[in-house]
């Protein structure tokens, strides 16, 4: 298993990110699809401003190794700066309600999930690549990995990223 962090190739005015020695796959816009084809092995991805400690990393690779098979998420917060709602929310979503609802503290499993920390599997992977999209972030690949009936995905309550976007 590999960890990445994505990277954009310029860096939005104002925002802060996170300096570490993990491997950078760098991305033009948000189009995760060239990300995709450069996977060799079941990766994870972690997003250029979630701040996650090294006891989070070990964690999280535990549960990943458990259950290899299955995309997996750790929660983090996405803020009013970026969602344009009044509250925070977890950055995660149920299918039903129509429309989808944000998950609330503690949901076991969500079905729609955001990349800031997210574990995948390179032979689904491999499955979504096989549908040749044209881009890709993670909207649209969790919205395939729902109505392809590969979830719902465990949520990792107890690891813990911060997002630097607020």
């Amino acid at each position: 298993m590999k960890w990445i962090r994505t990277f954009p190739a310029q860096i939005p005015p104002g925002r802060s990110y996170v300096v570490d020695g993990m491997q950078r796959a760098l991305m033009d816009g948000y189009n995760y699809a060239p990300v995709f084809e450069q996977f060799a092995e079941d990766t994870v991805i972690v997003e250029w401003d979630l701040a996650v400690s090294p006891e989070d990393v070990d964690r999280f690779t535990g549960y990943c190794l458990a259950a290899p098979g299955r995309v997996h998420v750790a929660p983090y917060r996405l803020y009013p700066r970026s969602t344009a709602l009044a509250d925070p929310v977890w950055a995660h979503r149920q299918a039903l309600p129509a429309g989808g609802g944000w998950v609330s503290d503690g949901e076991p499993v969500c079905d729609l999930f955001s990349f800031g920390l997210v574990y995948l599997p390179v032979g689904l992977v491999r499955c979504y690549l096989a549908t040749r999209p044209e881009a890709t972030g993670d909207a649209e690949f969790s919205r395939w990995h729902h109505e392809h009936g590969h979830g719902p995905v465990p949520i990792h309550w107890d690891v813990r990223p911060i997002h630097l976007h607020y």
